[in-house]
């Protein structure tokens, strides 16, 4: 399948702010479910690389770190994170950088270890090969993961996720008249939300795509490697770009 790198509702500016807020609030639930068989493998990517802080990148509303958080820091006491994303959240209880970090641009970046979660499919082509090859020469600690897949499966289920819509709107809290409103009486959540998990699986990067990325960035002392982890439980597989030591 072709990837398509079309608009999402969820990015633009001009869609009201009611709209984008309750879309990402609504994937933030999601995130943390599907994220969870991800954690031995990060658990052993911050011990190999020694990270006591690290910030995420493109955040939106937290991502999977509310759920993931407070294993990591029994297991890694003095491990901190702060988030950044140009329109951070006020509801978050994470801390957010102050000032403006660009996903394509690292020399925006701070200085320190760095996740991607859910946001390496808004990347050209281009944009992704640029970052993985500023992020080797510097040999900076990464690590990428996405649940979306550009098949024709996924892209087509995408039709039935107003139902998913419709099921989790309650579980995310606080359940208010607005967000009732616009998941029940005036379904514009679970359209937007079809339309954009439609071009996220569209936009994503294939296995193979990924693994062409980091071919070039294996040497002694650093290496980019990919994952693929079946999340049984919530029917996604997680696939990803992690940095590795060599020792």
């Amino acid at each position: 399948m072709r990837r398509v790198f079309a608009f999402e509702f969820g990015d633009q500016k001009w869609v009201p702010k009611i709209f984008r807020r309750q879309l990402h609030e609504l994937l933030q639930f999601q995130v943390g479910l599907f994220y969870q068989p991800l954690l031995p493998l990060l658990q052993d990517w911050i011990k190999e690389h020694k990270v006591d802080q690290l910030t995420d990148l493109a955040s939106g509303t937290g991502g999977p770190w509310q759920n993931i958080l407070p294993s990591i820091q029994k297991e890694h006491p003095n491990f901190t994170l702060q988030l950044s994303d140009l329109n951070p959240s006020k509801k978050s209880t994470l801390t957010y950088l102050k000032s403006s970090v660009n996903l394509n641009d690292p020399t925006s970046w701070p200085e320190d270890a760095v996740t991607i979660f859910t946001a390496f499919h808004h990347l050209k082509k281009g944009q992704a090969q640029a970052l993985l090859a500023n992020v080797a020469e510097e040999k900076r600690p990464i690590f990428i993961a996405e649940f979306t897949e550009r098949s024709f499966k996924r892209v087509l289920g995408m039709l039935l996720s107003p139902i998913a819509v419709w099921i989790h709107s309650p579980k995310v809290k606080p359940f208010t008249f607005t967000r009732f409103l616009f998941a029940y009486l005036i379904p514009i959540i679970p359209l937007i939300y079809m339309w954009d998990g439609i071009i996220s699986h569209l936009r994503s990067f294939t296995d193979e795509e990924m693994e062409q990325m980091v071919a070039p960035f294996q040497s002694e002392e650093y290496s980019l490697k990919t994952f693929c982890i079946v999340n049984k439980e919530n029917g996604v597989t997680l696939r990803g770009i992690y940095s590795q030591c060599i020792q």
